[in-house]
């Protein structure tokens, strides 16, 4: 076998990969009647408030619905507060139309007077994005705290993340972590995913990572796709628990195998880099190269490594350098290479 090569990779990513949803990204789901889960006895008031659904010039006609919105325009226009939500919702989500993004405002505005917590959340939303009104910090938090104290659970997880993350203009590290903690409660796994998150850390909790274990393993359970990645990484490093890298891999494998980038890629580079797994490490190359067909950046810089280093496979500085030269590609790695 030839020597490993004498290659001296120096990297950066170019920004994170997130681990969570993005909370502007949520929103409410198009069931005929009101849906998303709140915190338990949460509720809120019915109301009437008609809307005039016309667009904002007077010369102009009533905005053409489409088959989806037809069915809830009428009842919309009618006050009915649940259709203005639906309705809202549909406009709010319509690409590049600025009528119907004006529309969605109104819609959202009085659903949102009627005390509707789904109606509060897309105007943070909206405002957070500034769809169809002036983008605004203030007025996102704002309305995402209203949702939120209604016990609305994708408000619930997006308030604690705009305080943990500073995306409200401050961070409160403690409020977040209470949020989340509310949200944890109720089973929704971004709470509990940014929980555990909070716990490893400490910041705004005491630093618990035998708490955060139990806290990733019960949505691992759930099927929890983050929470399994990361409860693997801790399981393989000790953290929280007793070190055991191949219950590590465990974790991994039926994600890996099922086409999860992400786990491909922290399988890949548990087989090569834990003494452990040493009888396995033929199989990092395989995951790495999943992990880098699927276009991930940084399984292609693990790819290229093995191959210099030689590790599960014959030295190919070639083939490493193919490969640094992709994963700098993308446009996610700088690349320092010195011999």
């Amino acid at each position: 076998m030839k020597a490993p090569s004498r290659i001296l990779l120096r990297t950066a990513v170019i920004g994170a990969l997130a681990s969570s949803p993005s909370w502007a990204q949520q929103s409410p789901g198009l069931s005929a009647k009101p849906s998303g889960r709140t915190l338990a006895g949460a509720t809120a008031p019915p109301a009437k408030q008609p809307v005039d659904l016309s667009r904002g010039d007077p010369q102009s006609e009533f905005l053409q619905p489409t088959g989806e919105e037809q069915q809830y325009l009428l009842e919309a226009s009618q006050g009915k507060t649940w259709a203005q939500t639906r309705l809202g919702v549909l406009y709010a989500r319509a690409e590049n139309d600025l009528s119907r993004w004006e529309q969605a405002m109104k819609l959202l505005q009085a659903a949102s007077d009627a005390g509707d917590h789904e109606a509060q959340y897309q105007l943070a939303v909206m405002h957070a994005s500034g769809k169809g009104t002036a983008k605004s910090v203030i007025d996102a938090l704002r309305y995402c705290r209203m949702a939120a104290e209604q016990g609305y659970l994708p408000a619930v997880y997006s308030l604690g993340s705009l305080l943990a993350t500073g995306d409200a203009g401050f961070s409160d590290d403690a409020e977040a972590a209470s949020w989340f903690q509310k949200g944890a409660a109720e089973d929704d796994s971004n709470s509990i995913f940014a929980l555990a998150n909070l716990k490893i850390s400490g910041k705004g909790t005491p630093k618990d990572e035998a708490g955060a274990i139990k806290l990733l393993q019960k949505s691992s359970d759930a099927g929890d796709r983050r929470s399994t990645r990361l409860l693997s990484a801790l399981t393989a490093t000790g953290r929280g628990t007793s070190a055991d890298p191949a219950r590590a891999v465990s974790l991994l494998l039926p994600l890996a195998n099922a086409g999860d980038a992400e786990a491909s890629y922290l399988l890949a580079n548990l087989y090569a880099g834990k003494p452990e797994l040493a009888a396995q490490r033929g199989e990092a190359m395989k995951y790495a190269l999943a992990a880098a067909d699927s276009g991930k950046a940084e399984a292609m810089l693990t790819v290229a490594n093995l191959y210099a280093q030689g590790i599960g496979v014959n030295v190919d500085e070639s083939k490493a350098q193919e490969w640094l030269r992709k994963a700098e590609a993308t446009g996610r790695i700088r690349i320092e290479v010195q011999r």
